[in-house]
């Protein structure tokens, strides 16, 4: 290979690299609070109060002893 043929390729696939690796670091989400609600399921929690629960399986048994309070569902994704 011709050496100006290297470096154009050795600078493209740095740039592919660069430009692969910035987007996943500049917009990765903060997460307030986070944890395991099933034994192969997660949930996270985001600063705009948004729960994401992801993973397979079934959730563990939650029970509550008092009254709950509950805010109305504002959208659901599936």
């Amino acid at each position: 290979m011709k050496p100006y043929l290297r470096k154009i390729c050795s600078l493209t696939l740095s740039l592919l690299l660069v430009f692969c690796v910035i987007p996943f670091a500049a917009f990765a989400a903060e997460t307030v609070a986070s944890g395991s609600c099933g034994e192969y399921l997660s949930w996270t929690l985001d600063p705009d109060g948004l729960l994401t629960i992801g993973g397979t399986g079934k959730m563990f048994s939650y029970s509550s002893t008092g009254s709950v309070t509950r805010a109305p569902l504002r959208s659901q994704t599936v």
